[in-house]
């Protein structure tokens, strides 16, 4: 009877530490799962749908956002205001000199307010001595610009000031000749080119690119910064 009850005794330790063992091996497996893994299971067909429907709608979202810059740039009126009168300098009998104020206007018809864009305006002479060469006399920059819908807005005026003489053999230096316009939505991206005349919205792209005071050709090429030894003549 008492050899009966050891074996029994025995045999339920055996089955014991068995199930232990089992126990503490899948328990061990179950910590190595990699946990893109556990991510997955818990990520089941329903959550999988729902962050490619979520990915789905913020790419819907960027394009409908596309679309209202379109649609409003359709109701929007931009008026760059460029007066350039010319005077006779005190510096020399035959020079002469303009004082360029500029500013711009603009009227959102849109029903969608305007919020946090800018604006670069590059007021541009031409040289007396060629016909092919220019000068970036001023960038006229305003930043942070919100227009309500229905509203207006109005740049502050800016101003520069440079002096040419365009006589026989004592031609030097630029004479306004026109701008070009570059507006930018909230990300700091081109939405808009306007160039007058028209030959320097074509080369827009090259323009932007340039420092005030930059000489550049017809195709919108850097040549050199115009200063007081340049080849162009003294300012």
């Amino acid at each position: 009877m008492e050899k009966h009850w050891n074996k029994n005794v025995r045999f339920n330790i055996i089955v014991l530490l068995t199930v232990l063992i089992f126990a503490g091996a899948d328990m061990l497996s179950a910590g190595n799962v990699p946990k893109n893994r556990i991510a997955e299971k818990a990520d089941g067909p329903e959550n999988i749908t729902k962050k490619e429907n979520k990915n789905k709608d913020e790419k819907e979202t960027e394009k409908v956002s596309e679309e209202d810059i379109k649609k409003i740039l359709k109701k929007l009126k931009i008026t760059p205001v460029v007066q350039a009168p010319t005077s006779k300098s005190n510096s020399d009998y035959d020079n002469r000199s303009q004082v360029i104020k500029c500013r711009v206007n603009i009227v959102n018809e849109s029903t969608d307010d305007i919020k946090g864009w800018g604006l670069d305006l590059y007021i541009i002479g031409k040289s007396v001595n060629s016909s092919k060469e220019y000068r970036l006399l001023k960038i006229a920059t305003s930043s942070d610009i919100s227009v309500e819908k229905r509203g207006k807005y109005t740049s502050e005026e800016q101003t520069c000031r440079f002096e040419y003489d365009s006589n026989n053999y004592a031609k030097f230096g630029h004479k306004y000749e026109g701008y070009l316009l570059a507006l930018k939505d909230s990300s700091g991206a081109v939405i808009m080119k306007k160039g007058i005349p028209s030959k320097f919205e074509k080369i827009a792209d090259k323009i932007i690119q340039l420092e005030e005071n930059s000489i550049f050709d017809d195709k919108g090429t850097f040549i050199e910064n115009y200063g007081r030894f340049s080849r162009f003549g003294r300012r």
